[in-house]
């Protein structure tokens, strides 16, 4: 039986970090033009290139979607309470508390699937599936900024 459920829809951070790799990319790439070392490949991958990966990740995060965080405690039928984390895309009320609910465990306090079922022995009512812990726009929001700070550190260097 569920005893508590948080709900939270915070932005993923795979956005916000590929920005902020391309402001600094922007910035190596403004520093070269201005020391008079400007040529097409330091337009291409100092300007273009950081333009290119946000508008990329943006467009996937708003494709895709990143869902909910859900917090909540189970009570099992010998009195323990233990904590999950669930990342799915149900409704904000998909999970309420007093849900009597089977819960597919996975790694680290997360759920895996959660059931919630129509009484304590009864039938699976609705199901919940639980996303990976990081969303793909993230992890291509991470990689994109890995991929402009390497950009950035070789426009430092003079490689271009």
């Amino acid at each position: 039986m569920i005893t508590r459920a948080t709900v939270s829809g915070q932005a993923p951070p795979g956005l916000l970090a590929v920005a902020v790799a391309a402001l600094i990319t922007l910035a190596a790439a403004g520093g070269r033009a201005l020391r008079g070392g400007a040529g097409f490949g330091v337009v291409l991958l100092g300007v273009a290139l950081p333009l290119l990966v946000v508008t990329g990740v943006a467009v996937e995060q708003f494709r895709a979607s990143t869902g909910k965080v859900r917090q909540f405690t189970v009570r099992t039928r010998d009195g323990r309470s233990t904590p999950f984390t669930l990342r799915d895309d149900e409704p904000r009320d998909a999970l309420r508390a007093n849900d009597v609910v089977r819960v597919t465990p996975g790694r680290g306090g997360t759920a895996r699937t959660v059931a919630i079922l129509a009484g304590m022995d009864g039938p699976v009512v609705r199901r919940l599936a639980g996303h990976p812990a990081l969303p793909r726009s993230v992890r291509l929001g991470f990689a994109g900024a890995a991929l402009l700070l390497a950009v950035t550190a070789l426009l430092l260097a003079g490689a271009f």
